[in-house]
């Protein structure tokens, strides 16, 4: 039960610190593991949010398995009919 409430306090925090706001990262708990999911823009971004979830929770080991996702513009414009 512990750690659901130590799980669902990291993703609350990933989600309401101003300085991260990610929504879309899922916080699971195995035992004395962290694990991170979800998919960012960038490297440093991921390592970020991996830093910041191990602060919270010192006594756990966090596993980031955040992706990071490469957005680009569009080559062309799209027609809409």
């Amino acid at each position: 039960m512990a750690d659901d409430y130590t799980c669902a306090a990291v993703q609350q925090a990933l989600a309401s610190d101003p300085a991260i706001a990610e929504i879309g990262i899922a916080v699971t708990c195995e035992g004395n593991v962290l694990l991170l999911r979800g998919a960012v823009e960038s490297d440093a971004r991921r390592q970020e949010i991996g830093r910041r979830a191990g602060e919270m929770v010192p006594d756990h080991q966090v596993r980031n398995e955040i992706t990071v996702i490469v957005v680009e513009p569009p080559v062309t414009a799209e027609e809409v009919r």
